[in-house]
């Protein structure tokens, strides 16, 4: 199984996955509020959530590195070439987005910004003092992961107010689960490095939370099969019902060990909605 995902799971340690998570459900978003995304938006977006992801993980304290997944260990061990991919994307970032984006739209992305920093702080102390944040860390990542997907979309159009609460809440959902179900997954581990979050903490919480994804499969497949929309149409849907059966059926496989089940999570998040996306480009969806 290991040798199998070898190739795929590359990109977890490189922190690459998480940048394409986020361009497959910008592009997701954007057919389904009928929005018409340029490449500098997908590259922008993808750039900036690598960053975010890297610092984040090049910041590990040295400590509980060594007890870390390789997705912490491999920018320590090449610090130079890291910092100077780092800050050359983040100049890059910048000066395209000064050049192609409207400058509201480059102000207004100024307090998503603020809200990356701020949470990249907390993670930090959180790191280093091992007391965590009542803030959840799982609440906190999905939040800003949906709202970064759901930025530029919103920007490029006037989405309805009742439509586009709904989409946030959709997608914040669907990467919420993807975070209880890694916490849930890394449990033992972060334990060892004294590391664990709030939710990981509490065992029973983090239990009912994970096991309302039964409960979004059926209310979902309820609302497809009927032909409500709820403010949403129904592409939208069948990527959130995709991604919520996706995610129990994990759950469910005895033959795979946690580690295993978190890199997959991780790939099926953007392989899943990329296939839907090109099954619908072909006609077939």
């Amino acid at each position: 199984m290991k040798k199998g995902f070898l190739q795929v799971t590359i990109l977890n340690d490189f922190s690459l996955d998480a940048p394409l998570v986020a361009i497959v459900w910008q592009v997701v978003i954007a057919k389904s509020l009928s929005v018409t995304l340029e490449a500098h938006h997908h590259l922008i977006l993808g750039i900036s959530v690598w960053l975010s992801y890297g610092a984040d993980r090049f910041s590990e304290p040295r400590q509980l590195v060594a007890m870390s997944s390789m997705r912490y260990e491999i920018f320590k061990k090449h610090k130079v070439a890291f910092l100077v991919i780092w800050v050359t994307l983040l100049l890059f970032a910048l000066l395209l987005s000064f050049a192609v984006l409207p400058l509201d739209c480059f102000f207004l992305g100024v307090p998503l910004i603020v809200l990356i920093v701020a949470n990249l702080a907390l993670c930090l102390r959180e790191s280093h003092s091992g007391i965590p944040s009542p803030i959840l860390k799982e609440l906190r990542t999905a939040g800003i992961f949906a709202l970064g997907c759901f930025f530029f979309p919103a920007c490029e159009s006037s989405p309805e107010v009742a439509k586009s609460s709904m989409t946030i809440v959709v997608l914040f959902y669907l990467l919420f689960i993807n975070c209880l179900s890694v916490s849930r997954w890394e449990l033992a581990n972060d334990d060892r490095r004294g590391s664990l979050s709030f939710l990981q903490r509490t065992p029973k919480l983090l239990t009912a939370f994970s096991r309302t994804k039964h409960v979004a499969a059926l209310a979902l497949g309820g609302v497809l099969a009927s032909g409500m929309s709820i403010c949403l149409d129904t592409f939208l849907l069948a990527h959130a019902l995709t991604i919520v059966v996706f995610v129990l059926w994990l759950d469910e496989i005895s033959f795979l060990d946690e580690e295993d089940k978190r890199k997959i999570i991780d790939q099926g998040y953007w392989v899943l909605p990329l296939l839907l996306l090109s099954l619908d480009h072909a006609g077939l969806f």
